[in-house]
């Protein structure tokens, strides 16, 4: 028994040491919340820092009873409202419901980097209706099907936006990261879309809109904390940061070229490699469930 006891502790050792050597230069960065960052993770992007993180099960469910109004995305954060009220939800500029979510997850290590709700505006409901009914009369294929398709995907989607259509992303992290980190995983995730290429002076533009909107905004942003991006009436996209321990909120800013707001919406809901494929799949039957 002793023996076997003896082994085991060798092995604990030899493994302590390992983990040391091979970060032994690396830094830990603290936070103006007294909590020590795992680790910084680019959202909407495969490059991050692995110090610190621990293996997260890929299980969402919470093994807790699913209160009423609300979904769980994942066992580690808060639960998502499935509807938005704009009295109560003072960032917002209109109604919205749930339409689907997910977690984006650096699959080759199997971490999770955030938890994302998107929501449809409660006006555009009857919009989209209208224009997915369309879909399902001028296709063979049923509209799920079109809707899991790369070109077709991003067809009906544009129809949605040009429409006026509106849509809003709840992103919440998982792990401690920061506002740089947010703002990089953004324009990433911008940049890797096709429009990007086809207009990229515009799009640069916007971009340069949207770094002025976090650059009064720095440091830390804990777990459990939220990022929420609205698309307006007229394209813009409102950025706006919730405290979720207090319940505070505090506008960002406003992106004023429509075309960030439309392929980032673009990212999430269409394409060939969509940012998060467990959110593209709840927001299409998000969409069925509309017809």
């Amino acid at each position: 028994m002793y023996r076997s006891v003896f082994r085991n502790a060798l092995k604990f050792q030899s493994r302590r040491h390992f983990g040391r050597s091979l970060y032994s230069n690396a830094r830990v960065p603290s936070t103006k919340y007294g909590i020590k960052e795992k680790a910084p993770i680019l959202f909407g992007a495969t490059a991050f820092s692995v110090l610190g993180l621990s293996y997260i099960e890929s299980d969402t469910k919470s093994g807790k009873d699913p209160i009423e109004g609300q979904v769980c995305v994942d066992s580690s954060i808060d639960s998502f409202s499935t509807n938005l009220d704009k009295k109560n939800q003072v960032n917002l500029h209109d109604d919205f419901d749930l339409l689907g979510y997910g977690v984006r997850s650096v699959t080759f290590l199997s971490f999770k980097v955030y938890g994302i709700g998107v929501y449809i505006s409660r006006t555009g409901k009857d919009k989209a209706r209208k224009i997915l009914f369309q879909r399902t009369k001028d296709s063979e294929d049923d509209l799920s099907k079109q809707l899991l398709d790369p070109d077709n995907s991003r067809d009906i989607i544009e129809a949605l936006e040009d429409a006026g259509v509106k849509f809003t992303a709840r992103i919440v992290p998982v792990r401690n990261t920061d506002f740089n980190h947010l703002k990089d995983g953004l324009i990433k995730s911008i940049l890797a879309h096709p429009e990007s290429k086809q207009q990229r002076e515009t799009i640069g533009n916007g971009l340069e809109e949207l770094r002025d909107v976090f650059s009064g905004h720095r440091g830390s942003v804990p777990k459990n904390h939220a990022l929420w991006l609205e698309m307006l009436s007229n394209g813009e996209l409102s950025i706006s940061y919730e405290n979720t321990s207090t319940s505070h909120v505090t506008p960002m800013g406003v992106v004023k070229e429509p075309l960030i707001s439309k392929v980032l919406f673009l990212q999430y809901l269409s394409g060939k490699k969509p940012l998060t494929e467990s959110l593209r799949k709840s927001c299409v039957d998000g969409l069925v469930g509309l017809v």
